[in-house]
């Protein structure tokens, strides 16, 4: 929250503009002079329009460093814990910063791109495009089959009632979106507990016979909701997803599902939707495959490294905001962001993060940020230990 207020300091009067950051019943301040109130009363405007933007751009990440710093990982390196909190905190107020028409959209956008490929990787052959048309404007593409379309349309249908759905997970839920998921597809089984014992293609993993399946459903349910082990929400969706897929509790549809409840768990954190795209298949049931025999911290870092990956404008969007127009910013003001951004990178290394090879090889925003920071990377030499640059 930004305030804007006067006060008088040795019998002259300032506006000073001041922004508090809170984080877990913890708050604090930050504050700037912008000038004597009687100065020229434009250049008082443009002055406290700049503070304003620029102390809860500081409130703002004093609150990313507080996460990340509280934030303890049981699965995930310190980098990830960083970067999550980033995506989380900005994912807001960058869709804050967007006009009506723009966020429209950018959702609309979301929608599209996770719809299709959470089918596409379960075999669904529309393109981007194709799904696109389906969603937006009813018009169902040519030589397509029709259980192809209705896996499209469901996914609407089913974010529509997801939106308006205000309890936890329950088992009442997760037949729901089953139900929704399959709707038009196989009637008979959308909702509906297997009753037969099934294997999981492409996988060693044997799920509990049909008899256990509720009941271990339901166990899961209460792990997640207790979270008896401390898990970050990102680790406790991760994990919720993974054993979701090990239990298998329908004939058809687990993927998607799993995939859905995993983001309904992240979404109502904060987090954005986690696209896995057609692209990411083979390392996606790969690492799944892993977790199932017994590690999970492959899977969970794939899925940490995606979300940043596809946020990455939003994690940088702190940066571009406060550069913004630079060149028409005065010396002054951009000494101003400079020195918030050297403060927060000075933060930053408090917290003693490496930075993992695969974050630093896929995205080149990191690496500028951290070099910047001048914070060590885990990029190993061919003989093993790692090396600091």
């Amino acid at each position: 929250m930004v305030s804007v207020k006067e006060r008088t300091v040795k019998g002259n009067r300032y506006l000073y503009v001041s922004a508090t950051s809170s984080y877990k019943g913890k708050k604090k301040r930050f504050e700037r002079s912008v000038g004597p109130v009687d100065l020229d009363q434009k250049v008082l405007e443009e002055r406290t329009e700049f503070f304003r933007e620029l102390m809860d751009l500081k409130a703002v990440l004093y609150r990313v460093y507080m996460e990340a710093k509280d934030t303890n990982m049981r699965y995930l390196s310190g980098f990830y814990s960083i970067y999550l909190a980033m995506v989380r905190n900005f994912y807001s107020t960058y869709l804050e910063d967007l006009y009506p028409s723009e966020l429209e959209k950018y959702q609309d956008d979301l929608m599209v791109r996770y719809i299709h490929h959470t089918t596409a990787i379960e075999g669904n052959t529309l393109t981007l495009v194709e799904a696109a048309l389906v969603l937006e404007d009813g018009i169902a593409p040519r030589g397509k089959k029709l259980r192809e379309i209705h896996e499209i349309e469901n996914f609407k249908r089913l974010h529509r009632y997801i939106r308006s759905y205000r309890s936890d997970i329950t088992i009442d839920l997760v037949k729901k979106v089953h139900s929704l998921v399959q709707r038009n597809i196989d009637d008979d089984q959308a909702g509906t507990m297997r009753r037969i014992h099934v294997g999981v293609v492409g996988s060693s993993l044997d799920p509990p016979p049909a008899l256990f399946v509720e009941d271990e459903l339901r166990e899961l349910i209460d792990w997640y909701r207790e979270n008896p082990d401390g898990l970050t929400v990102f680790e406790l969706a991760c994990i919720f997803h993974y054993r979701f897929v090990q239990i298998h509790p329908f004939v058809d549809g687990n993927g998607r599902v799993a995939r859905e409840l995993m983001n309904f768990i992240l979404q109502r954190s904060g987090y954005p939707p986690l696209i896995i795209e057609m692209s990411d298949r083979e390392e996606y049931l790969k690492r799944l495959k892993m977790a199932d025999e017994g590690d999970p911290r492959p899977f969970i870092e794939l899925l940490a490294l995606k979300m940043i990956t596809d946020y990455e404008d939003v994690i940088m969007s702190f940066q571009t905001k406060a550069l913004e127009g630079m060149e028409d910013l005065s010396d002054e003001e951009l000494i101003d962001i400079m020195d918030v951004l050297m403060w927060f990178m000075s933060l930053v290394r408090e917290l003693h993060v490496e930075v993992p090879v695969e974050a630093l090889e896929k995205i080149g925003s990191i690496r500028r940020f951290f070099e910047m920071s001048q914070i060590p990377s885990t990029r190993k030499t061919p003989h093993g230990p790692a090396l600091d640059e």
